[in-house]
């Protein structure tokens, strides 16, 4: 049976302001076998799945348009962001929401976490279905940040996973948690 390793020693490397680098040293508790593993340490972070009706009664979700630097791409998200140190999910949930779309609402709960890559990062994201949106305000963007809304009927969401612009593996977790919650409730 895999067991968990043994740190021997963790070294920091360096503090790139969305994460930090370290290496450790580790040992497999079974055999005996060591090396040097490099991890990416970045805050945890939320995504939230705004869904609200457009004009035409259609259940849609509220999602973001943004450039992203490591693909040098424009993609459709949804609102997400870093958690805080002094922050819950659910809090940067509705901050995130409110800073990129201008909506909030007190229907929102958390449907389920993922680690983006195990292998070498060490934060989890936390996924919250948001309902009951009000637009309160304008964006309130942070300074690099240029965001379009947009609402996807949910019906025609399907058509585009996997396309270029919704190629997040993010996105696409949160949507395999929805759907998966969905399966459940029809059971």
């Amino acid at each position: 049976m895999v067991k968990k390793w043994i740190t021997k020693s963790k070294e920091f490397l360096n503090d790139y302001r969305i994460f930090k680098t370290y290496r450790v040293k580790r040992e497999s508790s079974d055999s005996g076998i060591s090396g040097d593993f490099f991890l990416v340490d970045p805050p945890n972070w939320v995504m939230v799945i705004p869904v609200l009706n457009n004009s035409n009664g259609e259940e849609c979700f509220l999602m973001v348009k943004q450039y992203r630097h490591g693909s040098n791409s424009v993609t459709l998200e949804f609102p997400a962001g870093m958690v805080d140190n002094s922050e819950v999910a659910i809090e940067t949930g509705l901050r995130e929401l409110a800073e990129e779309t201008g909506y909030n609402t007190t229907n929102i709960k958390e449907i389920g976490n993922v680690n983006p890559n195990p292998a070498f990062m060490t934060n989890k994201i936390t996924t919250l279905l948001a309902r009951d949106l009000k637009r309160v305000w304008d964006q309130d963007l942070d300074e690099h940040e240029e965001i379009d809304t947009l609402l996807v009927p949910i019906k025609e969401f399907d058509k585009m996973i996997g396309e270029f612009t919704t190629s997040n593996s993010v996105v696409n977790s949160a949507i395999t948690l929805q759907a998966y919650l969905l399966y459940l409730k029809s059971l």
